[in-house]
């Protein structure tokens, strides 16, 4: 391979892994504390953050209007929210067909506006999109793991008895091992679909799972995703009641139910429950509250007879639609729910709370039925809470731990100590001793470290303390794979050969050796990865990214910066060690 062609592969490589690690380096060098904690934050104080701050700005806007303040765009510093307010201003003026001068002022640009509640909404726009950017932004970023970052670490156990009244007889080993596995397949995808940080779940023992969750401090929310049963249930809605109920909640406004304030068409049999939809924020918000029946067995199906639900596009209207498939014993029920109440309507609940609702059209006879009229996001929130709703065992919380921030910043900053004293004293050996091509080895460490980094952040791997480990590690395998070579070539220059011939012959005979040893511990860390979890298969990931890493470095990389020297600034000699060769 030409030395063309192979800095042409180096350069798209360094340029890749920049783009890798460019979003890693802005957040933790260079992007501020109030910014970090916005990312940070529950989507619930985004929400609040983004309203207040799209109030303030409605307050000086309705002050400009009024002519109490001065021109903002004549000031030296006009903020982001005011400029995108002005550009949607002139986007109205020209739907109004209306003229507004280049040098408008924002007096008789924002006159524009109709009336205070589309300014706020203009601006809440802003505000939610920018906050939301923001927090998408921690998304490309290293993450760490939670001996780093801080999180939530929880040990679950299983409800014996729990299981045991499901089953009507005590569960066998076989019984609880498989309700275990279940019970682990439905956590990871809640917590994975509901974009939760990367989590490492694992048994500790027959009964027992360990969850730990990384970064995250919310264990309100932490607790709905591990103990939620996820009682899911397609149950009729009590149309007459629920038509009175919405006109009493039309007429005043500020009514909400308490459990005990029913009104008395409210009958035997029947319930009041809250109907909730996602906001743009992503946050379930009270819409109404509608009447459903109780008895499940008469007037609905329990969501255990669910097989999937998937989200698909109309062909007609191509509108987003929830399609989903029960099982035969539940497909049998709903036919015949469905030909004895067609023209009511039917609601999804989860948790006591009412997700969807529409009418029944027609008889359903197959199981498989599809529920439309949503968004596309809420469609995919409505068929995430149908996949995941139900555990098939109770879990109860045994010990939870919240690591702080604190602690992971001690550690960060230790393992960071460590690998930066090791990296030091490795490149001061390496110079000392073998003077030039050490600033040789030094680069190709450099390299190796940022392949390292780069390629766990585009594959979204957690870098963990033990990873760190792996890390420092690999710079010792990296430096004797060098020492390696520039033995062989120190050995061919004491032959009296030419600095090209000793780079040939010293890279050839150390090659097989470099890649035996290399393959070796590659096999040995992928092995550990697949049947590990946790610290130790951070340790074995990371290794493993690490030894395909310096393979590059010390046979690629190494070698063009050697042919660099001797074919481009013609080189001689060789400086490779610090006394005399014989």
């Amino acid at each position: 391979m030409g030395k063309r062609l192979r800095l042409i592969i180096l350069g798209v490589l360094i340029a890749l892994g920049v783009l890798s690690l460019y979003p890693s380096i802005k957040w933790y060098f260079f992007t501020t504390e109030e910014t970090k904690a916005i990312a940070l934050s529950n989507r619930s104080s985004i929400r609040t953050r983004a309203i207040e701050q799209a109030e303030k700005d409605t307050e000086k806007v309705l002050a400009i209007l009024q002519g109490d303040t001065e021109d903002v765009f004549a000031m030296n510093k006009v903020s982001e929210s005011f400029l995108d307010l002005r550009t949607k201003a002139r986007e109205r003026a020209v739907a109004k067909e209306t003229t507004l001068a280049e040098n408008a002022s924002a007096q008789e640009l924002f006159a524009v506006f109709r009336n205070k509640d589309e300014i706020n909404q203009i601006l809440l726009t802003y505000y939610r999109e920018k906050y939301t950017a923001i927090k998408k932004s921690k998304d490309s970023i290293i993450k760490l793991g939670l001996d780093l970052s801080g999180g939530v670490s929880a040990t679950l156990r299983v409800d014996q008895e729990d299981l045991a009244t499901r089953l009507e007889h005590t569960p066998s080993a076989t019984e609880l091992s498989e309700a275990v596995d279940r019970a682990m397949i439905v956590l990871q995808s809640r917590i994975d679909s509901f974009g939760v940080s990367e989590p490492s779940l694992r048994r500790l023992n027959d009964d027992s799972i360990l969850v730990e969750i990384p970064g995250e401090d919310d264990r309100e929310q932490i607790n709905g995703f591990l103990q939620g049963k996820g009682s899911l249930s397609f149950i009729l809605v009590d149309d007459d009641a629920t038509e009175k109920l919405i006109a009493l909640q039309r007429q005043d406004s500020s009514w909400t139910y308490t459990g005990e304030n029913a009104p008395d068409f409210i009958q035997a049999g029947t319930e009041i429950l809250e109907y909730v939809v996602r906001d743009a924020f992503g946050i379930d918000t009270h819409q109404l509250w509608i009447v459903v029946y109780q008895n499940i067995e008469d007037y609905g199906i329990d969501g255990s007879h669910l097989e999937r639900a998937l989200v698909s596009t109309d062909q007609l209207s191509n509108r987003p639609i929830v399609d989903f498939q029960l099982d035969q014993e539940g497909t049998q029920k709903f036919a015949t729910l469905t030909a004895d109440y067609i023209n009511r309507s039917m609601a999804i609940v989860l948790e006591k709370r009412v997700r969807a609702y529409a009418t029944l059209s027609a008889v359903i006879s197959d199981g498989s039925a599809v529920i439309q009229g949503f968004s596309r996001d809420l469609a995919n929130d409505i068929a995430i809470v149908l996949q995941t709703a139900a555990l098939p065992v109770t879990l109860n919380v045994v010990n939870q731990e919240l690591i702080g921030p604190s602690l992971g910043q001690i550690v960060i900053e230790q393992g960071l100590r460590a690998l930066t004293i090791g990296f030091i004293l490795v490149i001061v050996f390496m110079i000392i001793y073998y003077i030039g091509s050490g600033v040789t080895a030094v680069i190709t460490l450099l390299c190796n470290v940022f392949f390292i980094l780069a390629i766990l952040t585009s594959f979204n791997f957690t870098l963990t303390l033990t990873g760190i480990a792996a890390i420092i590690l690999t710079v010792g395998m990296a430096v004797d794979a060098n020492v390696l070579i520039f033995e062989r070539i120190k050995e061919e220059l004491a032959q009296g050969k030419l600095r090209h011939t000793a780079i040939e012959n010293g890279f050839r005979k150390a090659f097989w050796t470099i890649l035996d040893a290399n393959i070796t511990t590659l096999v040995a860390s992928i092995f550990i990865a697949q049947l590990s979890s946790g610290r130790i298969q951070g340790f074995a990931v990371t290794l493993s990214t690490g030894i395909l890493t310096t393979l590059f470095s010390v046979l690629f990389i190494s070698r063009l910066l050697f042919d660099f020297g001797t074919e481009t600034v013609k080189l001689k000699n060789t400086s490779i060690s610090w006394r005399k060769l014989r």
